[in-house]
This record gives C-alpha cells, structure tokens and sequence, in this order.
C-alpha cells in the first residue's frame, strides 16, 4: 500500500509531466468498430518485431462494452507513432464492484519514446485498480514514478503425474460441461465463466463425488512449452480447499486433459498450489505492477493476456 506522502509525491509528478508535455502530441482511446481501430491496427501489423495473430485475438474482445481496447499516441498531422493496449473487465469482490485495466502491448517509435508516458495519462485520471503483467523491464521505472507497486510473480510449473493415483477412488470427478457447469456457481464466478465463454480456455468444475455442494470452479489454458504441454491455471474459485488435494487432483485433472505438466501464477508461496521443492517444479521469476488494488484483492492472471 502506497503512504499519504507516496501519493502526494506520485500526484506532483504526474502534474509536472502534464505541464512539460509536448502540446504537437495528443493521446486518444481506441474503440471497436472505429475508423480509429482500422488505423490502429494497421499500425500494429506493421510492427515487424510484433506477432500480430496472437495480439489480434486480445483486441477483438471486449469484457466491457463502451470501454478502449488501448490508446494511441498521435502526431499533429494524426499519425499513429505509439500504443498501449488496454484490458478492461468489471469484477465483483466481496460486495464491492471495481474495475480493472490491464496493461499490455505498449510500443512508442523510437523517435518518441521520450513521450511513452503520454500513454498513461488517461488511466492516472480514473481510480480503476490496474495491472501489468508482462512489462518492459525498462519501463517499471515509469510505472514506479506513476505510483504502480513492483512486485514479484512466480510462475510454477510441476510434474502433474502421480502413479499412485491408478490405485485409489477417485474422489472428485471433472465436469466440462457449462450448462452443468453454471447450475453450481455463485453469482461471482458465473459472471467470469460468462465472460470467458467465448474464448479459447477450458473452464470447468471439480465436483465431490460424495459432497456436490463441495465444488471448486476452474479456468486453465494449454500453452506449448517446447517440447511439451503444460496447462497454465487462471483461475481457481477456492484456493485453500483446491490445496488440500494438491499434487492427486492436479494428476486427474493433468489425465483429463492429456498433459503431464501444470503451471500456475502466484505472490506468495502461501498461495502455491505444489509446495517448492515437493515434486518435480520449475520456477520463474518475474516483476509485475499494479496500482489501486482493492483491500479484498486476490491475485490471478484472468481478464488478462494469460487467457489467451
């Protein structure tokens, strides 16, 4: 959490780059079905260090209607020379509603790079809690001035195999089905299954044989990492309970969709789903940034870049 003094310092900075802020620049929201968005993606596509098709999925969808999917960085004469994508998603917390921007895909030409921050400017206005999860390790510098904490994430990927599973009842049984799916979800997390029917995820609901109320709803992705697959978890409704089970319901569920490894994103080793050290695991580090984060946050990668 950022002080009072913190705040004043971030605000005064904020202020003083508006005041220096070259007046031949302009910063503008992107929307869907624009004539900006053509011009914004006609910029993107020319971007040769940028891989296009997998940024072109991100753009097209919208978790919240009347909100940009970036912004653009223009020129007088209205030339694109830089953009910021932006991810917004409403979610309920509690029995609050907030929402949230993530940040991704920024690029500024090189000859304006000086001006990046323009790109922020517009989301410092609002107090919508943001987020970073892949930025430009040149650039947390920026965000720090911006009143963004820096953190670091880990990336977990472990062994999901267990032998020994083939010799025990199985407890809990995989329900990919939605319309099955739906009928056991609270109010939050049918509103996020909603949001990611659409897209390429599977999302579904370990069940209690012996117990149905006793549920835990998830979201995962199957990523190709080198030579094998690895199936990433966005989202988990109930950490804790998810925890107690460890490595034998990761193997049932690594059985049912024909993966041997796992992968999860997490702060703190409280929140790992497989202990350090306790399987077969790999760890990445890496530094994240977020800004205005609600007292009831709980950290996972959904409405972001990972769920694509």
């Amino acid at each position: 959490m950022t002080t009072e003094k913190e705040n004043i310092s971030n605000n005064n900075f904020i202020t003083n780059l508006k005041k220096r802020a070259s007046k031949s620049l302009k910063v503008e929201p992107v929307f869907l079905n624009s004539k900006l968005e053509n011009e914004t993606i006609a910029y993107l596509q020319k971007q040769s260090y940028l891989d296009f098709s997998k940024l072109e999925n991100i753009l097209k969808n919208n978790f919240i209607k009347g909100f940009p999917f970036g912004y653009v960085l223009k020129t007088r004469i209205g030339e694109i020379v830089g953009f910021l994508g932006a991810m917004f998603s409403n979610r309920k917390e509690g029995g609050d509603k907030n929402i949230y921007c993530n940040l991704h895909t920024w690029i500024v030409n090189k000859s304006y790079r000086l001006n990046s921050y323009l790109l922020l400017l517009p989301l410092m206005e609002e107090r919508y809690a943001v987020t970073t999860f892949t930025p430009i390790k040149t650039l947390i510098g920026l965000y720090q001035k911006f009143g963004f904490q820096k953190l670091e994430m880990t990336y977990r990927v472990f062994f999901s195999f267990n032998l020994f599973k083939f010799f025990h009842t199985k407890q809990f049984e995989i329900k990919s089905d939605e319309r099955v799916i739906k009928k056991h979800l609270n109010e939050i997390d049918l509103k996020i299954c909603n949001d990611h029917t659409h897209l390429k995820c599977f999302k579904f609901l370990i069940m209690d044989k012996y117990n149905p109320k006793n549920n835990i709803f998830v979201i995962a992705v199957k990523n190709k990492k080198k030579i094998f697959n690895v199936l990433d978890f966005i989202y988990i409704s109930d950490n804790d309970e998810f925890k107690k089970y460890g490595h034998n319901l990761c193997a049932q569920i690594g059985s049912e969709f024909n993966v041997m490894f796992c992968g999860q994103h997490f702060l703190h080793e409280k929140n790992a789903l497989i202990p350090e050290k306790k399987l077969i695991t790999k760890d990445i580090k890496s530094e994240i940034c977020m800004k205005n984060l609600p007292a009831n946050y709980n950290f996972d990668t959904l409405y972001s870049e990972f769920v694509y």
